[in-house]
């Protein structure tokens, strides 16, 4: 690939200037922590900085974008998302979801050098692999050099290094019958079969022995078997004992309280900005729930529902 040569070329400065540069990217990121989704502690969210997030994108479109992407992999691609993600798996009867430990931070530069060697059939230089391996990682003092949640380009990487764990799961998924899909760290599994799901965790962790992906585990107390008798939440949906999908009771009570803010005045800029948003998604998702909105509401007061429908 020609990393440092080809990158310094495009950007008319020299390759040991560049490389300089390349050395000290692990270190060039503003960590702070949010709350997790679940509620359950801190994630550690590592910004690269502005001149490593243009190179990191100058890199992955000249030299990365032809890796593989595999269609079971829903996150982080145009045209998919929680709802295609969710989508795939609203006729089934049974589900079992299963979750990654600390997924990012568990990829290594040698699982994304060892992806590329493997999918173009080709050995990378040392002087490729030192490239790729700081400028798409940072450095963290526990886990050494790992991808970041926070850098624009982990998202893609993330993807194409599980592509040929994906295919070896879906192949096994499409002969027994049973649906398949990953959104990020989150999988889930369906089938109409009731006993079909039982035997796929203990194939999900040989996978990743098979595939290479030594620091990837699974999180046990994630790993759940559910029925349709209730609602299955998936990805920030729910998908109802109907087949249908839905953004959920707590989702819809949060809706009705931003609109009454909204109406008496009392919503701010960037709630409002927010709900707008939101409720277009919510038109594309549950279309039913907008209607109802607009039973209660009326259409005449709620310009902010009006102009999410036009």
């Amino acid at each position: 690939m020609n990393i440092v040569g080809k990158t310094a070329l495009a950007l008319g400065m020299s390759e040991a200037r560049l490389l300089s540069f390349i050395s000290t990217c692990p270190r060039r990121y503003k960590r702070y922590n949010i709350p997790k989704r679940n509620g359950d502690g801190q994630r550690l969210i590592c910004q690269p900085s502005k001149e490593l997030k243009f190179l990191q994108g100058m890199v992955l479109e000249k030299f990365l974008l032809d890796l593989p992407l595999h269609r079971a992999a829903t996150a982080y691609r145009e045209g998919m998302g929680i709802k295609e993600n969710a989508s795939r798996h609203k006729d089934s009867r049974y589900f079992l979801k299963m979750d990654f430990r600390n997924f990012f931070p568990s990829i290594k530069p040698e699982i994304l050098t060892a992806h590329i060697e493997k999918f173009r059939q080709v050995k990378i230089s040392e002087s490729d692999a030192f490239s790729l391996a700081r400028i798409f990682f940072y450095f963290d003092k526990v886990d050494g050099l790992s991808l970041s949640i926070g850098a624009p380009s982990s998202p893609f990487l993330s993807n194409t290094v599980m592509y040929y764990f994906d295919c070896k799961v879906s192949d096994a998924c499409e002969d027994a019958g049973i649906t398949y899909t990953r959104y990020a760290d989150d999988l889930c599994f369906s089938s109409e079969r009731k006993n079909a799901l039982w035997s796929m965790p203990k194939f999900v962790q040989g996978a990743l022995l098979e595939c290479d992906l030594d620091h990837v585990s699974v999180n046990p107390d994630k790993t759940i078997f559910v029925s349709h008798k209730e609602n299955i939440h998936l990805t920030g949906l729910v998908i109802t004992p109907e087949g249908k999908l839905s953004i959920g009771r707590s989702n819809k009570r949060k809706t009705k309280s931003l609109i009454y803010s909204y109406l008496n005045g009392s919503l701010s800029a960037e709630n409002l900005a927010w709900l707008r948003g939101y409720l277009s998604f919510c038109m594309d998702v549950e279309p039913g729930f907008l209607d109802s909105l607009k039973s209660k509401y009326g259409e005449g007061p709620l310009g902010l529902i009006m102009s999410v429908n036009r």
